[in-house]
């Protein structure tokens, strides 16, 4: 902030200039995640930059061996398990502790289940599939996961943090920004990422 400031205010501006595109370089090229000890924060900002690394996923209208009559190959995504497949491929080598599946206290009736959880820094990864991105459907969304982390931090959990990732099978980018804003409301959400296929 102070080297922007400069970079206005004094007549060496250009140096100055040179200076916060060194800074900015340098910050842009920064890792995202502190392998060492990572934050709810890094976590949600590596789901969100989950696109860049899906840029080579494998997705082929022809074979690239170039063996002949060998087919292209598409890895489908195609409900909400293959996503925590996916998420489970990305976080469990930073985090040895990582869960999947794992039950909760009963609440009556009610036996919750988690999809991904992280028990040394507390926190519930909420995984939705969403098919279609109609005002509906991020409603429906939106009183699911608030009925989910209202489960998943009652007395006998470990956990108080609930971090949302949200595939978008259809697409609809226009529909995100309301949809984390939504989502971001809820009791004890930490973070949202919404990737979209």
């Amino acid at each position: 902030m102070h080297l922007k400031q400069l970079a206005t205010d004094e007549p060496s501006g250009v140096r100055n200039a040179i200076r916060l595109a060194a800074v900015d370089w340098a910050v842009r090229n920064a890792p995202n995640v502190t392998i060492d000890r990572p934050t709810v924060p890094q976590i949600v900002t590596l789901l969100k930059n989950l696109p860049s690394g899906l840029r080579r996923w494998t997705w082929e209208e022809k074979s690239r061996t170039g063996k002949k009559g060998a087919p292209g190959i598409k890895w489908q995504i195609e409900h909400e398990y293959h996503v925590q497949n996916l998420l489970w491929a990305i976080l469990a080598p930073m985090f040895p502790d990582l869960e999947d599946e794992e039950n909760f206290p009963s609440a009556g009736h009610k036996h919750p289940r988690v999809d991904l959880c992280l028990p040394s820094l507390r926190v519930v990864i909420e995984v939705k599939f969403l098919r279609d991105a109609k005002q509906t459907d991020c409603a429906s969304l939106i009183e699911e996961v608030a009925a989910d982390a209202s489960l998943y931090r009652l007395p006998g959990t470990k956990y108080d943090q609930l971090l949302v990732f949200v595939w978008d099978n259809s697409g609809s980018t226009e529909q995100h920004r309301e949809l984390e804003q939504g989502l971001s409301k809820i009791p004890g959400v930490e973070g949202v990422a919404i990737v979209s296929r």
